[in-house]
């Protein structure tokens, strides 16, 4: 059982994150592969699988440990080539419509927890995770973890996880619980990619394109960076090309400096393909970040 003890500190430092990062993603989709009773991902796993079959520098990849093993073969850097190719195939083409289910799952933990109080967001996050103040238990290795004031950042999986939730210790601890999609909500998600990786990202690159997603709303270059799991200066990179490009605006006030959408970045985003969602989970607002 691994025991996260909390200070009121760090209540009030809970973030609701996106994604760790395109490595984290890859992981979690190897661990999805290697999962072949898992619905609803049949049909992607299957597809995936023979894509990489093809690949022999990455089919590799598939005999590798499962999920459980996310924080070592993040922090092995033979295999970041490897990772970034899985994320090519496995990931890239669907990553569009999955950021729009992810930010749509934060969302509602953010307005959950607004509304009814970060007790309420922790002790709801999987069946088997149970928040008795100030502790949170979840299934794993016999370890107490102390945040001490670091607070912990909280990303939703769509991807199966063991035991419903994994938690990451680091200098910005992250604990990743599941949202599995239902079966239409994943068929729409993981459907055949024969449209590519979406028309926005061909464009102008996935990262950029995430970019100009979190940018319905104005945020600064370390807010961009903490919700994309990018560093601030891959972060001031890619907003410079964006404004360059006229897509984004940048301002600063005081010692912040800001981002936000121009019409022609607004005209760009309508432009993608998200009214085939499923009508009852097609949210794509921004994710309330409780503080």
């Amino acid at each position: 059982m691994v025991r996260i003890h909390f200070t009121a500190e760090d209540l009030g430092r809970i973030t609701l994150r996106v994604t760790l990062g395109p490595l984290a993603q890859s992981v979690l989709a190897l661990g999805a592969l290697g999962r072949s009773g898992v619905a609803p991902h049949g049909p992607w796993r299957s597809r995936v699988t023979a894509q990489l079959r093809g690949q022999p520098a990455l089919a590799g990849l598939l005999t590798a440990g499962p999920v459980d093993g996310l924080s070592v073969l993040l922090e092995d850097p033979a295999r970041s080539a490897a990772l970034l190719g899985l994320w090519r195939v496995a990931v890239a083409p669907y990553w569009d419509r999955m950021a729009g289910q992810l930010t749509a799952e934060c969302a509602v933990r953010g307005r959950a927890a607004m509304s009814e109080g970060v007790p309420a967001l922790l002790s709801t996050l999987h069946t088997r995770i149970e928040w008795s103040a100030p502790v949170l238990e979840l299934p794993g290795q016999d370890l107490t973890v102390r945040l001490r004031g670091r607070g912990l950042v909280l990303c939703p999986s769509l991807f199966p996880l063991p035991s419903g939730g994994l938690f990451l210790d680091g200098d910005r601890p992250a604990l990743l619980f599941a949202a599995p999609p239902d079966r239409a909500t994943a068929e729409w998600i993981f459907g055949a990619a024969a449209e590519g990786p979406g028309a926005l990202g061909s464009l102008v690159g996935h990262t950029r394109a995430a970019v100009l997603r979190e940018l319905t709303a104005t945020r600064s270059t370390g807010e961009l960076a903490e919700r994309l799991g990018i560093s601030p200066a891959g972060a001031s990179q890619h907003t410079t090309v964006l404004r360059h490009s006229g897509l984004i605006a940048t301002r600063r006030v005081r010692n912040r400096v800001l981002h936000s959408l121009t019409p022609l970045g607004q005209a760009l985003l309508r432009g993608r393909s998200w009214t085939t969602a499923p009508a009852h989970r097609a949210h794509t607002a921004s994710a309330d970040q409780p503080r």
